[in-house]
Parts: C-alpha cells; sequence; structure tokens
C-alpha cells in the first residue's frame, strides 16, 4: 500500500467515525457532524481522483523522504484518532447529558400527580427519554420471561 493509499484510508476511517456518531445525536450537532462527513466525503473523493499526482505533490512541498512521508502519516493518523475519539466521547456524553435532562424534566413536571397508573405512565416517558431508539429492547429486558411481570406504560395524566 502506497502512502497516499494509507493517507486515503486514514481519512476514510474519519467518515466512518463520523457517520457511527450521527446517528446517537440531534438537532444542531446532528447537522454539524452530518456536514463534517459530506465535506470529508467530498475531499476524500477528490484525493481518489488525484491520487497519482498527490504522493509526488505532498513530497515535493513538503521536501520530505518516503520514509518521513511514512512516518507523517503514521503520526497524523494517531492524532486523527485520538482527535475523533474525543469527539465521539464529547458528542455521546451531551447525548447523554441531553437524555438525562428530558427524563429529569419530565419527572419534575409530571412526578407528583396522583395515581399509579399516571405514575406508571410518568416512569414510563422518563424511560423512553434515556433509551431513545433502545425503548423497545429495554422493555423485552427488563421482562422477566415467566410472563410474571408486564411493562406498565401507564395512563397519561
Amino acid at each position: 500500500m502506497t502512502t497516499i493509499d494509507q493517507l486515503i484510508k486514514a481519512m476514510g476511517n474519519r467518515v466512518a467515525a463520523c457517520e457511527d456518531v450521527i446517528p446517537r445525536l440531534e438537532g444542531e450537532r446532528k447537522t454539524i457532524m452530518e456536514k463534517t462527513a459530506k465535506i470529508m466525503k467530498q475531499i476524500l473523493a477528490e484525493c481518489e481522483e488525484v491520487k497519482a499526482d498527490l504522493q509526488s505533490h505532498i513530497i515535493n512541498v513538503l521536501d520530505l523522504t518516503e520514509g518521513e512521508m511514512q512516518e507523517f502519516i503514521k503520526k497524523w493518523s494517531q492524532v486523527t484518532d485520538s482527535v475523533t475519539q474525543d469527539v465521539t466521547k464529547i458528542f455521546t456524553r451531551v447525548d447523554a447529558d441531553t437524555r438525562i435532562s428530558d427524563a429529569l424534566d419530565v419527572a419534575f413536571n409530571l412526578g407528583a400527580v396522583d395515581g399509579l397508573s399516571h405514575k406508571a405512565w410518568v416512569i414510563d416517558q422518563m424511560v423512553r427519554r434515556l433509551t431513545r431508539d433502545d425503548y423497545d429492547r429495554w422493555v423485552e429486558k427488563w421482562k422477566d420471561g415467566s410472563g410474571t411481570y408486564e411493562w406498565d406504560e401507564g395512563i397519561a395524566p
């Protein structure tokens, strides 16, 4: 694999990392990450088109030997891997904070309603906000399989 192929592969990995994070995001954060992935894909496509000339151009501009270029690619990949992991952690944490905040809002605004069926509804709404797309899987996991317990979605107050 040539040095430029390694660079293109590393860029492709960054695009994949962005796309992995997107489904876990909402609102403006999701829009920003989608735009970032789109721009990175465009850059990647352009690099693929000109890759025959790109390596020699980079080596000439940076005045690097092939070995130095290999070392540059290796360090660049390590840095971008680290940045990608940090960004993923930040977005994941922000998403978790949003879920917790949403669930606590439900508890704060509706937690004092009277009636067991209404309280069951509040708990269900909190679980929905915390689990989002994993709600059905969470409910199935909660059931013990014996039919003794059923998840109660409650009744809205």
